[in-house]
C-alpha cells in the first residue's frame, strides 16, 4: 500500500470513518483545514460565523425523522440552508420588523437503517452516473447525479410502496408528473429513433384510453365493465412497453395491479 493510502485511510479512520468512504457527519466550523481549498473555504466561513460575524445564510438540522410507511422504515436527518430576509411589515399604522426564511437548498442524508440504503450502495455504478453538461463548446463540464433509472426507481417506490393509494401521498400530484416526465425521457434514451412526439404520444394513449375511462365512471354498477376494458388495453400497453424495455411497464402493472383489488371503490377511481 502506498503511504498516501495509509494517510488517507488513518485520517478517515480518525475523523470516524472507514476507508470505503463513509463519513459520520462533523460540524463543518469543528473541522481542522483539509487542503482541499473550496472544502477549507466553506469551513473557514462557518468558523467565522460560529464567532459571531453576521450572516443572511444559516443551515437547520432535524434529526427527528424516523417512521414507517407501509412496510418500509425511512429514517433519515434533513439538513437545510436558508436565506434570511428582513422584511419591514405594515399593520394598522405599526411598523414591525421581521425575518422570514427562505429556503435555498434541502438535502436529506439517510441513516443506515432506512430501506434501500444497503440495496443503494451495493449498486452505485448504476445508481450514479456521470453528467456532461454541454451548452456550448467553450461551456462543458462533468458531474455526478443520481441516474435516471435510479431516480424513476425512487419516486415509483414512494407511490406504489410506501402508501396503499398513490394518491394518499401529500406531494401525489406533483410526483406523479415527474414520473411521467421521467418515462418521457426513458423513451427517448432507449429508442434511439423515437422522437419526442412519438414518445409523447405513446405516454398520451395510454392516459387516454386507460385513465379517461375511469375517471368518466359515474355509478358504481357499469363500474365492473369499464374497468375490464381497461384493464385488457393496459395489459395491451405493457406488453409492448416490456418488449421495448420501457421503464412505464412498471408503471401500467401497478396500475393494472390497482384495478384488481377488490377494495378499488369508485371514489377511489376518481383520484386518478
Amino acid at each position: 500500500m502506498f503511504k498516501s493510502q495509509q494517510s488517507e485511510r488513518k485520517q478517515l479512520q480518525q475523523r470516524g470513518g472507514t476507508a470505503a468512504g463513509i463519513y459520520n457527519i462533523e460540524r463543518l466550523d469543528e473541522m481542522d483545514n483539509t487542503g482541499i481549498p473550496n472544502l477549507d473555504l466553506l469551513i473557514n466561513y462557518h468558523k467565522s460565523i460560529m464567532k459571531g460575524n453576521p450572516s443572511y445564510l444559516y443551515i437547520s438540522v432535524n434529526k427527528a425523522l424516523n417512521f414507517r410507511q407501509q412496510k418500509l422504515l425511512r429514517r433519515f436527518n434533513l439538513i437545510r440552508m436558508k436565506v434570511n430576509f428582513s422584511a419591514i411589515l405594515n399593520k394598522n399604522g405599526t411598523i414591525k420588523h421581521q425575518n422570514l426564511a427562505g429556503e435555498l437548498i434541502d438535502v436529506s442524508v439517510s441513516h443506515k437503517t432506512s430501506s434501500g440504503v444497503n440495496e443503494f450502495f451495493e449498486n452505485l455504478d448504476k445508481n450514479i452516473k456521470i453528467f456532461t453538461y454541454d451548452a456550448d463548446t467553450d461551456h462543458q463540464f462533468q458531474f455526478k447525479a443520481l441516474s435516471k433509472d435510479y431516480l424513476i426507481h425512487d419516486v415509483e417506490s414512494i407511490l406504489f410502496e410506501q402508501v396503499k393509494y398513490p394518491w394518499e401521498d401529500p406531494k401525489y400530484d406533483k410526483r406523479i408528473k415527474r414520473l411521467l416526465f421521467l418515462y418521457l425521457i426513458d423513451i427517448l434514451s432507449r429508442d434511439k429513433k423515437a422522437s419526442v412526439k412519438y414518445s409523447m404520444s405513446y405516454i398520451y394513449q395510454f392516459m387516454t384510453s386507460c385513465v379517461d375511462p375511469l375517471i368518466s365512471i359515474s355509478n358504481q354498477d357499469q363500474s365492473k365493465e369499464i374497468i375490464n376494458n381497461v384493464i385488457q388495453l393496459a395489459k395491451q400497453f405493457e406488453t409492448a412497453a416490456i418488449s421495448n424495455d420501457f421503464r412505464i411497464s412498471r408503471f401500467i402493472n401497478e396500475y393494472i395491479k390497482l384495478l384488481t383489488r377488490k377494495w378499488l371503490i369508485l371514489k377511489n377511481l376518481k383520484n386518478l
